[in-house]
């Protein structure tokens, strides 16, 4: 399973420090994220797994075993994916493509 971000509700966010705050217009919910959750959305770009996602964060947070890393990835994952930030995309539909 792929992840992605709509990048229309990024138009909508803003950074502090470690702090991140986003509106998701649909909803009209604001969410208040943490660094990770901001470092996830702005990979999701294009679609990408959740291992592929930890792979490219292993440096960033070199601090954490892969393990921590991974699981603190699923975690914010699935908060994105209940906020409405994110979406899940099967893989077939980008080889199809």
């Amino acid at each position: 399973m792929l992840y992605r971000c709509n990048f229309e509700y990024l138009k909508h966010y803003r950074l502090w420090d470690e702090e991140v705050v986003v509106y998701h217009p649909p909803s009209g919910s604001t969410h208040r994220l943490n660094i990770l959750a901001h470092d996830l959305l702005r990979l999701l770009d294009t679609p990408k797994s959740e291992e592929k996602l930890t792979e490219l964060l292993t440096q960033c947070y070199a601090e954490n075993t892969k393990a921590e890393l991974s699981s603190a990835i699923a975690t914010t994952l699935n908060f994105l994916l209940e906020s409405g930030l994110l979406h899940k995309q099967p893989e077939s539909t980008i080889q199809s493509q």
